[in-house]
């Protein structure tokens, strides 16, 4: 059978790199590449997915379940409510209604959201209450497995650990929306009285 020239030229290439390699680096290599194969394939992320309308909040990344998400707006023109808790930026309107705005920072325990420019109001709800989050951006809308989720470290706010549904990659805080809405501290009341953490 006729050779091929290619065939030589690689053999010949790579037996003078093999002369030039000192036994030691050899058995290096070979160990790396042992190591290598050894090693299980990643396993890919399955099961239930969950899209989560992203957002920052000071330093941090959050996702909430977009399907809690109403509408998402630039932060407008505000009426403060007197006797709230100091979570409560005030009032908007939203196509005639009047939300309440919940600076979410404040709720989770976190410092205040310097309102700019740049600030959105998230507008989330379920059958029973519909509420305005404010936060520093809108990001974008990821998909995460739900098996992809960390437990909440320790380190959190008591409070955004409670509400902490899980931690995903790149340190997404994603929160429960359900369980944030369950909250009655939410729901504005202006009957309580002026007490500490009251306007």
């Amino acid at each position: 059978m006729e050779s091929n020239n290619n065939d030589t030229d690689i053999f010949n290439l790579t037996f003078e790199w093999e002369e030039n390699i000192t036994p030691e680096k050899l058995a290096g290599i070979w160990a790396k590449r042992a190591e290598a194969l050894a090693q299980p394939p990643p396993v890919e992320a399955t099961g239930l997915t969950i899209h989560l309308l992203t957002f920052l909040m000071g330093a941090e990344s959050y996702g909430i379940d977009v399907s809690f998400v109403h509408e998402i707006y630039p932060l407008g023109q505000v009426t403060l409510v007197p006797r709230t808790p100091n979570f409560v930026v005030g009032i908007f309107n939203a196509r005639g209604k009047l939300i309440s705005l919940i600076d979410l920072c404040s709720f989770l325990g976190l410092p205040n959201i310097k309102q700019s420019q740049e600030n959105k109001i998230v507008v989330v709800g379920n059958n029973h209450l519909e509420v305005g989050f404010l936060v520093n951006e809108v990001v974008d809308v990821a998909k995460v497995y739900r098996n992809e989720l960390a437990s909440p470290f320790a380190g959190q706010a008591t409070a955004q650990s409670k509400y902490t549904l899980g931690i995903g990659p790149e340190m997404l805080i994603v929160l429960d929306v359900n369980l944030l809405l369950q909250d009655p501290n939410l729901i504005v009341d202006q009957s309580k009285g002026n007490v500490d953490g009251f306007k």
